[in-house]
Order: C-alpha cells, then sequence, then structure tokens
C-alpha cells in the first residue's frame, strides 16, 4: 500500500494499516484523526476488524496521554473478545492502559488473568516477553527492583529465541530504566542504546525517539 495515498480511496483494510502507519511514525494527531474517520465506518467492519480497531485507537490514546479513554477502549475489547487468542491480547492490551496510566495494582490484576489463562496452553509462548516488558516496567515503579531483573533476564531470553525486534527493545529500554532507578547510569545508557537500535529495525520511529531521549538525558 502507498502511504501517502488519499485516505478517501483506502478500503477499510488498508484504511486501519494507514491509521497505525501514521501512528508508527510518530504522526499522533494524524493517526489519531484516521482513527476517527474509521470510527465513522465501524458499523460495516467485521469483528477481526473492529478489534484491529481498538487497539490502534488504544495505542493512541496512551500515546497522547488520554489515559482514561485508552482504558475505557481496553474494556471494550476485551468485552467482544471470546477466543482464547483474542482475550489474552486484550487482557495484555488493558494491562498496559492501566499500567501507563500509573495504575499498577490493575495492571497486575489483568497481567495476573492473562498469564493465568495462557499457561495451559501449547503455543502461547509467543506472548511471554511482552508480557515480562509489562511486568519489569510495574515492578520498577513499585521498586522491586531484583524480581524486575529477574523478570527481564528471563524474557530477554525468550525474546532473543523468537528473534522479536519489537519487543526487545521494549525490553532493554526497561533494563535501561531500571539502571536509571538504582543509579547505574553507565549500564542504564548502554541499554537504552540497544533499545534505540532495536526500535529502528522494528521500524518504529516514536518508540526509537523515546529511548534515545532517555540515553540523552543521561549524559
Amino acid at each position: 500500500m502507498e502511504m501517502n495515498k488519499d485516505h478517501e480511496s483506502l478500503n477499510i483494510q488498508e484504511a486501519l494499516q494507514y491509521a497505525f502507519w501514521l501512528f508508527d511514525q510518530g504522526k499522533l494527531d494524524e493517526a489519531n484523526q484516521a482513527y476517527e474517520r474509521l470510527w465513522q465506518q465501524h458499523a460495516g467492519m467485521t469483528e477481526a476488524q473492529k478489534r484491529t480497531l481498538l487497539m490502534g485507537t488504544m495505542y493512541v490514546q496512551v500515546a497522547l496521554g488520554r489515559y482514561d479513554l485508552a482504558i475505557a477502549d481496553g474494556k471494550k475489547l476485551l468485552g467482544m473478545s471470546t477466543g482464547f487468542g483474542d482475550r489474552h491480547t486484550a487482557l495484555h492490551q488493558l494491562a498496559m492502559a492501566y499500567r501507563a496510566a500509573g495504575e499498577y495494582s490493575q495492571a497486575l490484576g489483568h497481567l495476573s488473568r492473562s498469564a493465568l489463562s495462557s499457561s495451559s496452553r501449547v503455543g502461547m509462548t509467543f506472548a511471554w516477553p511482552s508480557h515480562g516488558y509489562e511486568l519489569s516496567v510495574v515492578a520498577i515503579k513499585q521498586k522491586r527492583f531484583d524480581e524486575a531483573e529477574h523478570i527481564l533476564m528471563d524474557s530477554l531470553r525468550r525474546a532473543e529465541i523468537a528473534n522479536d525486534a519489537m519487543t526487545l527493545g521494549c525490553l532493554y529500554r526497561a533494563w535501561g530504566e531500571l539502571g536509571q532507578a538504582t543509579g547505574r547510569l553507565a549500564e542504564s545508557k548502554h541499554h537504552f542504546g540497544i533499545a534505540v537500535d532495536f526500535f529502528e529495525t522494528a521500524g518504529d520511529q516514536i518508540a526509537a525517539r523515546e529511548a534515545k531521549a532517555l540515553m540523552d538525558n543521561l549524559a
């Protein structure tokens, strides 16, 4: 899909991809407008497209600091997610929104529900590295530093096996935040730098800029 084509000429699937591309490029206002246009087509979407729309909207709302709206969308997503994989994803997304809002008990509760639902299912190990990222960030915020380091080491091992650049970037960013919180600034700067590289590999310009800003602030 040509990312510069007129949104009026896009079908729903292309428009969903375009809106997320705008978000991924850090064009938050344009992404927000694209998702608002998509909501006007909500009635004509498949269930899968409606879930994609809610998830994309949540990412934008979190990035814009509109946590109440992101949480509300997460609850809608959870309510319409009946399949195992969809429900697991919805619980993780809602935990992300609660964590971003600083509501750590709620975040942990939803992460626990997600972990319990996946622990007995084969083939769901792909979800654990990103799950570990959320758990580690909450642990850092709650000053449970030894636990955060243990979670990060295990999650990094899993993400490296999966060769998941985006999740590796998130985990190294969290490790940078852990070093910053515990006064290990040289280690923190090193890990933020690795995070930048992984985010750039994954094509996430927002995350790369954020990690670079964190690294530069330590200079």
